[in-house]
């Protein structure tokens, strides 16, 4: 009896404290760029990610080609589409296109990634699934403003 009361609440409790494992509520997409130099063999992708999966924030983004390259991507803020995203870019060969892997990580409970949990928020998708992934509104592009002088003397 008490075998079978310690393992009920060793796997309630097990339950309540595991981690979020995220929901597929936003998914990530990738498109082609549109800045292609021309004689180029390579080929420019823009990779978008949701900044929130379920409760936990974006950590971290890489793309790797099996036996070959595993690369971390830098990643910034994006204002192109509808939607909380962070962009990053890379170019490979359009040959290795369905060989690519992007593996997405949200393992920190802040946006400012100041600390990280160990919950195994990973989630592997192939980059010709990726690119499959219809992308939501684009946003309507606002010129800079201008810049402003304080100064009389800077005209």
């Amino acid at each position: 009896m008490k075998l079978t009361l310690f393992l009920c609440i060793y796997f309630f409790c097990s339950y309540v404290y595991s981690c979020d494992l995220g929901s597929k509520n936003i998914p990530s997409f990738a498109v082609v760029s549109e800045m292609q130099d021309e004689g180029d063999k390579l080929r420019r992708y823009e990779l978008f990610i949701p900044v929130k999966s379920g409760d936990m924030f974006f950590s971290d983004a890489e793309i790797q080609l099996a036996a070959s390259f595993n690369i971390s991507l830098d990643f910034r803020k994006s204002l192109e589409y509808e939607g909380d995203y962070y962009i990053a870019y890379f170019a490979i060969n359009p040959s290795y296109e369905n060989n690519i892997n992007v593996i997405i990580s949200h393992n920190s409970p802040d946006k400012a990634r100041s600390a990280i949990v160990f919950c195994g928020n990973f989630q592997k998708y192939s980059l010709s699934e990726l690119l499959k992934v219809k992308p939501p509104r684009k946003l309507p592009k606002v010129p800079a403003p201008p810049p402003s002088y304080k100064g009389n003397n800077d005209v």
